[in-house]
């Protein structure tokens, strides 16, 4: 059936079972989404999801039949206007199978059990212990900028006197600058096969995007 031309202000007719979603990825086909799963205020007023005032929805096909010109789909959930940061970036991240939701609660208990939401967890005297403990004896410093969430890589940099170490070749080497690279041990407070070390798995790794925000 052709597609039916609304009026400003108007209902979706009662006949019509389905509407019509356009993905952003020119790749997929055009989509008919149940009328039952579309939102209530679509169907009071179509016209108000038009441009300049489109939205962005997730959506997800369910089947396509031999018979079908286009695919059946469902709905998954309303991301927001397009044109907005926050909403074309969601879309993106979702575009692109990146996990951008909260954590679950069970991952979070794992940490919670591990680190008090006081803030007065300290590293354990027997960790200290079976590290080298350079707090003392060396400048170190983050190189995150001052937005960041998590502080989770650090430099030093130290001053090597004339014939202190050895070269590849033997010689001692002359005076240089050691440069060291700290990263974070998070593997200390993930135990395999944890609630928190499933949701790390499934994350995989860090997204940064144009905007000010990574999404972990």
């Amino acid at each position: 059936t052709r597609p039916t031309l609304i009026e400003k202000g108007r209902p979706l007719p009662a006949g019509d079972r389905f509407v019509e979603f356009r993905p952003q990825d020119g790749r997929v086909p055009r989509m008919l989404i149940p009328r039952n799963d579309v939102p209530q205020a679509f169907l009071s007023n179509p016209m108000n999801f038009a441009p300049p005032n489109a939205r962005l929805f997730e959506a997800m096909m369910t089947s396509w039949e031999s018979n079908q010109q286009y695919p059946r789909g469902r709905i998954i959930r309303q991301i927001g206007e397009v044109g907005e940061i926050a909403s074309e970036t969601d879309a993106l991240l979702s575009e692109n199978n990146c996990d951008h939701g909260d954590f679950p609660e069970a991952a979070l208990d794992v940490l919670r059990a591990e680190i008090p939401e006081d803030g007065t967890w300290q590293i354990p005297r027997e960790e200290v212990a079976n590290r080298r403990d350079l707090r003392k004896t060396h400048r170190i410093f983050t190189v995150d900028p001052a937005t960041a969430k998590d502080l989770d890589d650090a430099l030093h940099i130290v001053k090597v006197p004339a014939g202190k170490v050895k070269g590849a070749n033997g010689s001692m080497l002359p005076a240089h600058y050691e440069v060291g690279v700290h990263i974070a041990d998070v593997s200390y407070f993930v135990q395999p096969g944890n609630a928190l070390d499933d949701e790390a798995r499934r994350r995989s790794t860090t997204v940064y995007l144009v905007t000010p925000i990574g999404v972990h």
